[in-house]
């Protein structure tokens, strides 16, 4: 489990240069959130068997790139990403050791 706790985001240039899409807080701290990861391995001679499965709790930062839509906008920010961007991910896999 990994906790991150509410921290300031990063700051370029002056706060009137730094405009937001309207109706939209200027944010200046990311929230506190929990990510959870686990896996299990079942290990054979020379073979290892995996299920995986990470941020558990499926959160995600909502609209990580503020004003995607308009990239020529004043209200584009594609530096605030702060959190996952993508959901619960699952996944199965195999290690094999050659000697």
């Amino acid at each position: 489990m990994q906790w991150f706790g509410q921290r300031p985001l990063a700051h370029l240039g002056n706060d009137a240069a730094h405009q937001h899409a309207a109706g939209q807080p200027a944010v200046h701290y990311a929230p506190r959130y929990a990510a959870l990861n686990t896996q299990i391995t079942r290990a054979f001679k020379r073979l290892e068997v995996y299920a995986d499965v990470e941020n558990l709790t499926n959160y995600r930062q909502p609209n990580p790139i503020e004003s995607a839509a308009f990239p020529f906008s004043p209200t584009f920010d594609a530096a605030m990403v702060w959190g996952p961007a993508y959901g619960r991910l699952t996944y199965v896999g195999l290690r094999y050791c050659i000697e």
